[in-house]
Protein backbone atom coordinates (compact mmCIF):
# COMPACT_ATOMS: atom_id res chain seq x y z
CA UNK A 1 0.00 0.00 0.00
CA UNK A 2 2.85 2.41 0.83
CA UNK A 3 4.47 1.83 -2.56
CA UNK A 4 1.14 2.45 -4.31
CA UNK A 5 0.65 5.65 -2.35
CA UNK A 6 4.13 6.90 -3.21
CA UNK A 7 3.61 6.16 -6.91
CA UNK A 8 0.20 7.83 -6.87
CA UNK A 9 1.64 10.91 -5.14
CA UNK A 10 4.41 11.18 -7.71
CA UNK A 11 1.94 10.80 -10.56
CA UNK A 12 -0.12 13.60 -9.09
CA UNK A 13 2.92 15.74 -8.36
CA UNK A 14 4.24 15.49 -11.88
CA UNK A 15 1.11 15.24 -13.99
CA UNK A 16 0.91 18.06 -16.49
CA UNK A 17 0.87 16.47 -19.89
CA UNK A 18 -1.79 18.84 -21.12
CA UNK A 19 -0.77 20.26 -24.49
CA UNK A 20 -0.22 23.98 -23.98
CA UNK A 21 -2.45 26.24 -26.00
CA UNK A 22 -3.48 29.62 -24.60
CA UNK A 23 -1.65 32.29 -22.65
CA UNK A 24 -3.27 32.57 -19.25
CA UNK A 25 -2.42 35.90 -17.73
CA UNK A 26 1.21 36.71 -18.19
CA UNK A 27 4.36 36.74 -20.22
CA UNK A 28 5.36 36.90 -23.86
CA UNK A 29 8.67 36.42 -25.65
CA UNK A 30 10.44 34.13 -23.23
CA UNK A 31 9.12 36.03 -20.19
CA UNK A 32 10.90 39.27 -21.13
CA UNK A 33 7.47 40.93 -21.41
CA UNK A 34 4.38 40.84 -19.24
CA UNK A 35 0.71 41.36 -19.94
CA UNK A 36 -1.01 43.65 -17.45
CA UNK A 37 -4.57 42.36 -16.92
CA UNK A 38 -5.73 45.72 -15.55
CA UNK A 39 -4.86 47.67 -18.71
CA UNK A 40 -4.43 44.97 -21.35
CA UNK A 41 -1.00 46.41 -22.15
CA UNK A 42 2.14 44.39 -22.88
CA UNK A 43 5.04 46.00 -21.01
CA UNK A 44 8.70 45.13 -20.28
CA UNK A 45 9.08 42.83 -17.30
CA UNK A 46 10.82 44.94 -14.61
CA UNK A 47 12.12 41.85 -12.78
CA UNK A 48 13.67 40.01 -15.72
CA UNK A 49 17.42 40.68 -15.69
CA UNK A 50 18.85 37.93 -17.90
CA UNK A 51 21.95 36.01 -16.94
CA UNK A 52 24.93 36.22 -19.28
CA UNK A 53 24.52 33.65 -22.03
CA UNK A 54 27.77 31.86 -22.89
CA UNK A 55 28.95 30.65 -26.27
CA UNK A 56 29.20 26.87 -26.83
CA UNK A 57 32.97 27.01 -26.23
CA UNK A 58 32.49 29.04 -23.04
CA UNK A 59 29.83 26.59 -21.84
CA UNK A 60 32.19 23.68 -22.44
CA UNK A 61 34.91 25.47 -20.50
CA UNK A 62 32.49 26.17 -17.65
CA UNK A 63 31.38 22.50 -17.56
CA UNK A 64 35.01 21.37 -17.38
CA UNK A 65 35.68 23.77 -14.54
CA UNK A 66 32.69 22.44 -12.63
CA UNK A 67 34.11 18.92 -12.85
CA UNK A 68 30.75 17.26 -13.46
CA UNK A 69 30.62 13.67 -14.61
CA UNK A 70 28.84 13.16 -17.95
CA UNK A 71 25.08 12.80 -17.84
CA UNK A 72 23.74 9.25 -17.70
CA UNK A 73 21.09 8.43 -20.29
CA UNK A 74 17.75 7.48 -18.73
CA UNK A 75 15.39 8.72 -21.43
CA UNK A 76 11.69 8.64 -20.69
CA UNK A 77 9.18 6.83 -22.85
CA UNK A 78 7.90 9.18 -25.60
CA UNK A 79 4.44 9.19 -23.99
CA UNK A 80 5.92 10.93 -20.94
CA UNK A 81 7.13 14.14 -22.59
CA UNK A 82 6.21 16.38 -25.50
CA UNK A 83 7.17 19.32 -27.69
CA UNK A 84 7.36 22.86 -26.37
CA UNK A 85 4.32 24.41 -28.01
CA UNK A 86 5.00 27.52 -30.09
CA UNK A 87 1.39 28.55 -30.75
CA UNK A 88 -1.99 28.10 -29.14
CA UNK A 89 -5.06 26.65 -30.82
CA UNK A 90 -5.87 30.09 -32.28
CA UNK A 91 -2.41 30.45 -33.82
CA UNK A 92 -1.16 33.00 -31.30
CA UNK A 93 2.54 32.78 -30.31
CA UNK A 94 3.35 31.16 -26.96
CA UNK A 95 6.42 31.47 -24.74
CA UNK A 96 8.33 28.24 -25.34
CA UNK A 97 12.01 28.91 -24.60
CA UNK A 98 13.31 27.64 -21.22
CA UNK A 99 12.81 30.57 -18.85
CA UNK A 100 12.19 28.98 -15.44
CA UNK A 101 14.06 26.35 -13.37
CA UNK A 102 11.92 24.26 -11.01
CA UNK A 103 13.39 22.11 -8.22
CA UNK A 104 11.69 18.86 -7.15
CA UNK A 105 12.27 15.65 -5.22
CA UNK A 106 11.37 12.17 -6.43
CA UNK A 107 9.52 10.80 -3.32
CA UNK A 108 10.40 7.30 -4.58
CA UNK A 109 13.83 5.68 -4.80
CA UNK A 110 15.95 6.32 -7.86
CA UNK A 111 15.38 3.02 -9.66
CA UNK A 112 11.59 3.17 -9.22
CA UNK A 113 11.49 6.78 -10.39
CA UNK A 114 13.47 6.16 -13.58
CA UNK A 115 11.47 3.01 -14.28
CA UNK A 116 8.23 5.01 -13.92
CA UNK A 117 9.42 7.46 -16.57
CA UNK A 118 10.40 4.63 -18.93
CA UNK A 119 6.96 3.06 -18.62
CA UNK A 120 4.50 4.01 -21.40
CA UNK A 121 1.53 6.03 -20.15
CA UNK A 122 -1.06 6.52 -22.91
CA UNK A 123 -3.43 8.42 -20.60
CA UNK A 124 -2.59 12.11 -20.19
CA UNK A 125 -3.20 12.03 -16.44
CA UNK A 126 -0.49 9.39 -15.97
CA UNK A 127 2.26 11.01 -18.06
CA UNK A 128 5.20 12.11 -15.89
CA UNK A 129 8.83 13.23 -16.23
CA UNK A 130 11.60 15.63 -15.26
CA UNK A 131 14.46 16.82 -17.44
CA UNK A 132 17.07 15.58 -14.98
CA UNK A 133 17.19 13.41 -11.85
CA UNK A 134 20.14 13.82 -9.46
CA UNK A 135 21.07 10.77 -7.40
CA UNK A 136 22.59 10.68 -3.90
CA UNK A 137 26.11 10.41 -5.34
CA UNK A 138 25.56 13.45 -7.57
CA UNK A 139 25.09 11.53 -10.81
CA UNK A 140 22.81 13.35 -13.28
CA UNK A 141 20.32 11.15 -15.11
CA UNK A 142 19.00 12.69 -18.33
CA UNK A 143 15.29 11.89 -18.64
CA UNK A 144 14.02 14.49 -21.14
CA UNK A 145 16.07 16.71 -23.50
CA UNK A 146 16.00 20.42 -22.65
CA UNK A 147 14.39 21.17 -26.01
CA UNK A 148 11.32 19.13 -25.05
CA UNK A 149 8.57 19.74 -22.52
CA UNK A 150 8.81 17.57 -19.44
CA UNK A 151 5.61 16.90 -17.51
CA UNK A 152 6.94 18.04 -14.16
CA UNK A 153 4.17 20.32 -12.88
CA UNK A 154 0.43 19.94 -13.15
CA UNK A 155 -1.69 22.89 -12.05
CA UNK A 156 0.99 25.54 -11.63
CA UNK A 157 1.89 29.20 -12.03
CA UNK A 158 4.92 31.43 -11.47
CA UNK A 159 3.47 34.55 -9.93
CA UNK A 160 0.54 35.21 -12.25
CA UNK A 161 2.15 33.47 -15.22
CA UNK A 162 0.62 30.25 -16.48
CA UNK A 163 -0.23 28.61 -19.81
CA UNK A 164 -3.47 26.77 -20.54
CA UNK A 165 -4.31 24.04 -23.04
CA UNK A 166 -7.78 25.45 -23.55
CA UNK A 167 -10.09 27.74 -21.60
CA UNK A 168 -11.45 24.88 -19.49
CA UNK A 169 -8.07 23.32 -18.66
CA UNK A 170 -5.72 23.92 -15.73
CA UNK A 171 -2.80 26.26 -16.31
CA UNK A 172 0.78 24.94 -16.20
CA UNK A 173 4.33 26.34 -16.53
CA UNK A 174 5.71 23.24 -18.26
CA UNK A 175 6.08 24.94 -21.63
CA UNK A 176 8.82 27.27 -20.32
CA UNK A 177 10.19 25.18 -17.41
CA UNK A 178 13.29 23.08 -16.86
CA UNK A 179 12.55 20.47 -14.19
CA UNK A 180 15.29 18.92 -12.05
CA UNK A 181 14.63 16.49 -9.19
CA UNK A 182 16.68 15.25 -6.25
CA UNK A 183 16.29 11.60 -5.26
CA UNK A 184 14.53 11.50 -1.89
CA UNK A 185 16.44 9.86 0.99
CA UNK A 186 15.11 6.57 2.39
CA UNK A 187 13.48 8.18 5.44
CA UNK A 188 11.39 10.47 3.22
CA UNK A 189 9.67 7.80 1.15
CA UNK A 190 6.88 6.96 3.56
CA UNK A 191 3.16 7.49 3.08
CA UNK A 192 3.11 10.97 4.67
CA UNK A 193 4.74 13.18 2.06
CA UNK A 194 3.99 16.42 3.92
CA UNK A 195 6.64 15.68 6.57
CA UNK A 196 10.31 16.48 6.23
CA UNK A 197 13.22 14.06 6.11
CA UNK A 198 16.98 13.90 6.65
CA UNK A 199 17.71 15.99 3.55
CA UNK A 200 20.00 15.70 0.54
CA UNK A 201 23.66 14.83 0.21
CA UNK A 202 26.48 17.35 -0.36
CA UNK A 203 26.99 15.68 -3.74
CA UNK A 204 23.39 16.39 -4.69
CA UNK A 205 23.68 20.06 -3.72
CA UNK A 206 26.93 20.37 -5.67
CA UNK A 207 25.51 18.75 -8.81
CA UNK A 208 22.26 20.73 -8.54
CA UNK A 209 24.04 24.07 -8.14
CA UNK A 210 26.32 23.29 -11.08
CA UNK A 211 23.39 22.25 -13.27
CA UNK A 212 21.40 25.37 -12.39
CA UNK A 213 24.41 27.52 -13.29
CA UNK A 214 24.88 25.75 -16.63
CA UNK A 215 21.21 26.21 -17.49
CA UNK A 216 21.37 29.87 -16.51
CA UNK A 217 24.34 30.52 -18.78
CA UNK A 218 22.88 28.46 -21.64
CA UNK A 219 19.44 30.11 -21.65
CA UNK A 220 19.99 33.44 -19.89
CA UNK A 221 17.79 32.53 -16.90
CA UNK A 222 18.32 34.82 -13.88
CA UNK A 223 18.40 33.52 -10.32
CA UNK A 224 15.02 35.15 -9.72
CA UNK A 225 13.57 32.45 -12.00
CA UNK A 226 14.90 29.54 -9.91
CA UNK A 227 12.07 28.18 -7.78
CA UNK A 228 10.56 25.07 -6.19
CA UNK A 229 7.60 22.86 -7.07
CA UNK A 230 6.00 23.88 -3.79
CA UNK A 231 6.20 27.56 -4.79
CA UNK A 232 4.58 27.14 -8.22
CA UNK A 233 1.96 24.52 -7.30
CA UNK A 234 -1.62 25.74 -7.44
CA UNK A 235 -3.28 22.52 -6.30
CA UNK A 236 -2.15 23.22 -2.70
CA UNK A 237 -0.90 19.65 -2.36
CA UNK A 238 2.80 19.74 -3.37
CA UNK A 239 5.53 20.38 -0.84
CA UNK A 240 8.70 19.39 -2.65
CA UNK A 241 11.56 19.51 -2.39
CA UNK A 242 10.96 18.94 1.32
CA UNK A 243 13.78 19.64 3.77
CA UNK A 244 15.64 21.58 1.08
CA UNK A 245 18.32 23.86 2.51
CA UNK A 246 18.66 27.00 0.42
CA UNK A 247 21.71 27.99 2.46
CA UNK A 248 23.49 24.79 1.42
CA UNK A 249 22.45 25.35 -2.18
CA UNK A 250 23.77 28.93 -2.01
CA UNK A 251 27.13 27.73 -0.68
CA UNK A 252 27.42 25.13 -3.44
CA UNK A 253 26.32 27.68 -6.01
CA UNK A 254 28.95 30.21 -4.93
CA UNK A 255 31.66 27.57 -5.38
CA UNK A 256 30.21 26.60 -8.78
CA UNK A 257 30.38 30.22 -9.96
CA UNK A 258 34.09 30.36 -9.10
CA UNK A 259 34.78 27.01 -10.77
CA UNK A 260 32.87 28.03 -13.91
CA UNK A 261 34.88 31.22 -14.30
CA UNK A 262 32.01 33.21 -15.87
CA UNK A 263 30.16 36.21 -14.48
CA UNK A 264 27.59 35.20 -11.81
CA UNK A 265 23.93 35.59 -12.87
CA UNK A 266 23.12 37.51 -9.67
CA UNK A 267 19.74 38.18 -7.99
CA UNK A 268 18.04 35.83 -5.55
CA UNK A 269 16.02 32.69 -6.12
CA UNK A 270 12.24 32.54 -5.78
CA UNK A 271 11.81 30.35 -2.72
Amino acid sequence: MAHFYQRSWLLGALSGAISVAVLGGAALCGMRWWWQPSTGAVVPDPVFIPAAQLSPDELSSCARGLGLNPELAALADPTNFGERQRRDWRGRPLPHQPSLIVLHETVMDQASTLNLFRTPHPADADQVSYHLVIGPNGDRHRVVPDANRAYGAGQSAFGDFTLQAKPSSRGSVNNIALHVSLVTPADGRGADTSDGHSGYTPEQYRALASQVLLWQHRYGIPMSRVTSHAAIDRSHSRYDPRSFRWDRFDQAYAKAVVSCGASPPGRTHWR
